[in-house]
């Protein structure tokens, strides 16, 4: 099994810099972030509509790249969670965290004994088709899998250092978006309920001694936050990074179209 190269990076306190798949389902895009230099990418399964076999796909690409591939599920539910560890994510980043008995059950999905409840399967994506021994394929997939727990409500936010002390939720990471959402100020970023909230999850990660992190639309926050401690960085998605390019490039040609000449 290869080591997880983001969770090594955070244990040494380094941070990170990721960003979002959720429309291109080419394995060309996952080599091409590897080549830029990016550590991570999340591969969005709960507002997209990738099918398992295709985030399979992209994740064995980003394994032979050495660029972590962390999955987003549709839910935190173990049918989705076991199955996606199991194809080779090295991770998973659970949306709408927000009790500790839901890290739990989370904890007991995603970790073999003695950590957790996973059901064992050999020759899988998780160990690159290598006939690894269960005992050392549970040692090292426990060592390395990382859970991220996607903090988005007000909920969540309150019950984050609940949620940080089950053992096996390494990180918390924010979805600003959806917890401003919860806040009553859905899409005001700068919002000062929404700096409070996002501080508090700071601060419990501190407490908790885990890395905190954001994923966010445009580098202006992602540099804010990272210079307010957070390590776990992503920007943007292809959505937006694509409609963005081409929105300039059409608007910049837009004064050199050529006018219908009129009619005599």
């Amino acid at each position: 099994m290869q080591n997880n190269p983001m969770n090594t990076q955070l244990q040494q306190g380094q941070s990170v810099f990721g960003t979002m798949i959720r429309l291109v389902p080419d394995p060309g895009l996952v080599s091409l972030l590897a080549n830029l230099g990016y550590d991570f990418i999340l591969i969005d399964m709960e507002h997209s509509v990738f099918s398992l076999e295709t985030v399979a796909t992209l994740v064995r690409v980003a394994r032979q790249q050495g660029l972590t591939a962390i999955v987003r599920p549709p839910v935190g539910e173990k049918p989705y969670m076991a199955r996606l560890l199991d194809a080779g994510a090295q991770g998973l980043m659970i949306p709408m965290m927000e009790t500790r008995d839901q890290a739990e059950r989370i904890r007991d999905a995603c970790f073999y004994r003695p950590l957790g409840l996973r059901g064992c399967a050999t020759l899988l994506g998780q160990t690159d088709f290598i006939n690894t021994p269960a005992p050392a394929q549970a040692e090292e997939a426990n060592q390395s899998t990382l859970i991220l727990a996607q903090i988005e409500s007000k909920k969540g936010v309150e019950n984050a250092e609940a949620i940080l002390s089950v053992e096996g939720i390494e990180a918390a990471i924010i979805g600003p978006h959806d917890l401003s959402d919860s806040l009553g100020i859905v899409g005001q970023m700068n919002h000062p309920a929404l700096i409070h909230a996002i501080q508090q999850v700071i601060h419990a990660c501190r407490v908790m001694g885990k890395p905190c992190g954001i994923h966010a639309g445009d580098l202006e926050q992602v540099q804010y936050w990272s210079h307010q401690g957070m390590r776990i960085l992503a920007c943007s998605t292809d959505t937006h990074a694509l409609y963005h390019y081409y929105k300039d490039l059409v608007d910049r040609f837009g004064g050199h179209r050529s006018q219908p000449e009129e009619k005599r």
